[in-house]
Order: C-alpha cells, then structure tokens, then sequence
C-alpha cells in the first residue's frame, strides 16, 4: 500500500475508533487493543500484523474478590489448624478431616450440632467462615497442599488461627 492509502486506512481506523468511543460501544480494553494496533499501524507494521500482535488487556473478571480470598484465607487457616492437631500422615490427616467434615455437615443439617473436641469446633469455625469446605479427601488436601513444605509430615507452621 502507498503513503497516501496508507494515511487514509489510518484516518479511517482513527475515525472508527472516535465514532465508537464517543457512543460508548468500547470498552476500556477494546479501546486500547484498538490503540495499540494503530499505534503498530502507524510504526510501519501491515494492517493484518498490527491487528494480529495488538494485545487485548485483561479485564478483572474471573478474579476472586477481596472479601471471599479473605473469607477463604480463614478457613484454610482453621482447616490448617485442625489438621495439625490430628496424627498421622498429610493424606491421613486428610481423610479425617473429611469424615469428620462430613459428619459435622450432617449434624448441622439436623440441627444438633455439639462439637466435642478443638478439631470439631475448629470445623464448625471454618464451616462458619462462609466458604464452603472441601467435600472429599482430596479437596482437603489441595486446601492445605500450599501449606506444606516438604514431603515429610511437616508444614508452614508461620500461619495462625
């Protein structure tokens, strides 16, 4: 394309870009996706190159809010607590964090809860805390997984309830 059609295609995409923009039909990552392939346009790039590498921003969806990663980060917290009162193995630990879990989501639903020891009130406080727990012994253990340091029976101990 020559200089005078090439102008002409910028003029043009400048134009579609303020006609867009003043209805309000962009968002504000259409409109720097639509900037930056322009920009790469007028820098010398061919119009399919500029559209192909302009870089669409990510927009904040699919992102947890504060307050749930917050809400979550109690629960763990709880969770990482009753689990280190429990004996045994990581995976152990787990699968009686999840019958007893269980067990305490039943009497909850019965109305009768009574926990009985600091592991089962540690549950009820987590439950509590607004996010669901883990259903099964493998979502207990990829709750706690980040808090584990090693493959030994130890873990970040630095978290507290």
């Amino acid at each position: 394309m020559n200089k005078t059609g090439k102008k002409l295609m910028l003029e043009e995409l400048l134009e579609i870009e303020e006609q867009l923009s003043s209805k309000g039909r962009l968002l504000e990552q259409q409109k720097a996706f639509l900037r930056d392939a322009i920009t790469r346009y007028k820098d010398g790039e061919s119009l399919d190159d500029a559209f192909r590498k302009a870089v669409m921003p990510q927009s904040g969806r699919g992102k947890q809010s504060v307050s749930y990663r917050s809400a979550k980060m109690s629960r763990d917290r709880k969770l990482l607590r009753a689990f280190s009162l429990l004996e045994g193995s990581h995976w152990a630990r787990c699968i009686e964090l999840a019958r007893l879990s269980a067990n305490i989501h039943r009497a909850i639903k019965s109305e009768a809860v009574n926990p009985t020891n600091e592991v089962e009130r540690l549950i009820v406080r987590a439950i509590d805390s607004g996010v669901p727990l883990p259903r099964d012994t493998r979502g207990f253990h990829d709750a706690l997984k980040p808090f584990f340091t090693d493959k030994s029976n130890t873990f970040n101990r630095s978290v507290s309830n």
